[in-house]
């Protein structure tokens, strides 16, 4: 009879820890957990803030470090939640379209047609993006909507 009752206590202490490591285990998963780098939500929302904040006009377009403003006369920006419009994008900005963050400090921009840009600077009243164009695009008439190289564009409000 005692060897039955320290049986009896021997299992309900196993099945005991393993319930215990069991809700361990799945207490933590969360589909919505990243196991990469953490969300500076922080800077995230800060940047969202500054580029959802107004329209933004280019003021300078160094494409490998040659100014080539004269290609995108008139291209302005605005940005929303998720969703961007521009007017005279030439060949690389699409009159509108979706966008997000791709880095978890909210450096990199992926727009729809997937071009990747880095926040390479942006306050209250400048942004400074800079991506690769792979492409040279001709617009109507012939003339040049973009040309391929390593762009970097300024904004200003």
């Amino acid at each position: 009879m005692m060897l039955f009752n320290n049986s009896n206590r021997l299992l309900k202490s196993m099945l005991t820890m393993l319930l215990v490591v069991t809700l361990g285990f799945t207490s933590g998963c969360d589909d919505d957990d990243d196991p990469g780098t953490p969300v500076d939500s922080t800077e995230v929302t800060r940047v969202f803030n500054l580029l959802s904040s107004s329209e933004w006009q280019v003021s300078e377009v160094l494409v490998d470090d040659l100014d080539l403003s004269s290609i995108y006369p008139g291209l302005s920006l605005t940005f929303d939640e998720g969703t961007y419009t521009s007017e005279n994008g030439g060949g690389i900005f699409e009159s509108s379209g979706t966008w997000v963050f791709t880095s978890t400090s909210a450096e990199q921009i992926l727009l729809d047609n997937e071009v990747e840009m880095d926040v390479l600077e942006i306050s209250e009243s400048s942004l400074v993006i800079g991506l690769v164009w792979t492409q040279n695009t001709l617009g109507l008439g012939g003339r040049s909507e973009s040309v391929s190289g390593n762009h970097v564009f300024t904004f200003t409000k």
